[in-house]
């Protein structure tokens, strides 16, 4: 059984966003908070879409050191692209893949955890 995702509001946040904004990611698995998983640089996409619908990534690489991750945003994001190891099909992901973190170091495929993430930000 897939665990149940928060649903987030992400137009009404990405359009508050400025570059004093933070979005934290939270994961909740039982694994995570033990430190025994998810060691390693892992990628951020932000996308910011034109008039023209076209789509533009920003890579962003984060270390995943500790299970609270504060995510620094740009100002002007149209639609904003989270992948923490976990399916967000709600979410308009910028580069039309599944919805996941590809891990950056150590390995090059995706990979998956399970167990419930929590979001918040500071914006208005």
């Amino acid at each position: 059984m897939k665990p149940t995702i928060p649903s987030l509001p992400i137009s009404k946040i990405a359009n508050e966003l400025d570059e004093k904004s933070w979005l934290e990611v939270r994961c909740m698995s039982s694994a995570c908070r033990s430190g025994s998983v998810i060691k390693g640089e892992w990628i951020l996409y932000l996308a910011t879409t034109s008039e023209d619908d076209g789509v533009y990534k920003t890579p962003v690489v984060i270390s995943r050191t500790h299970e609270t991750k504060t995510i620094r945003t740009v100002p002007g994001l149209a639609s904003l692209a989270i992948r923490l190891g976990i399916n967000f099909p709600e979410i308009p992901l910028c580069d039309g893949d599944t919805g996941i973190w590809k891990r950056v170091a150590g390995s090059s495929s995706p990979e998956q955890h399970s167990g419930a993430t929590e979001w918040r930000h500071n914006s208005p």
